[in-house]
């Protein structure tokens, strides 16, 4: 798995009333969602997404961006579709609360 599922099953939560989220813990997922960890290390620990400047910019990743840092090296299509769930998802927690984004 490519993406940061922990939105979904947050979602998934939260959608069905079986837990609150602050706030803060909305303003976190997004910020995971759409920025790229302060320093490399970070990155490379698995912190935030991959190739998300490439994402955000086209609303895909193309396959030219490969991401040598991490385990799935060409995996531009499954990054894809694995992000715009997980963002689908966080919409809905978006949407639940009134907000556009």
């Amino acid at each position: 798995m490519i993406g940061d599922h922990v939105i979904s099953v947050i979602a998934d939560a939260y959608i069905k009333g079986v837990i609150d989220l602050s706030e803060d813990e909305y303003k976190y997922l997004k910020k995971n969602a759409t920025e790229s960890p302060e320093n490399f290390d970070d990155y490379v620990n698995g912190k935030g997404r991959r190739a998300l400047k490439s994402y955000l910019q086209y609303g895909y990743v193309p396959l030219e961006d490969k991401v040598s840092e991490s385990f799935h090296k060409e995996e531009q299509v499954s990054r894809t579709l694995e992000y715009s769930y997980d963002d689908f998802a966080l919409s809905q927690i978006a949407k639940k609360n009134g907000k556009n984004g």
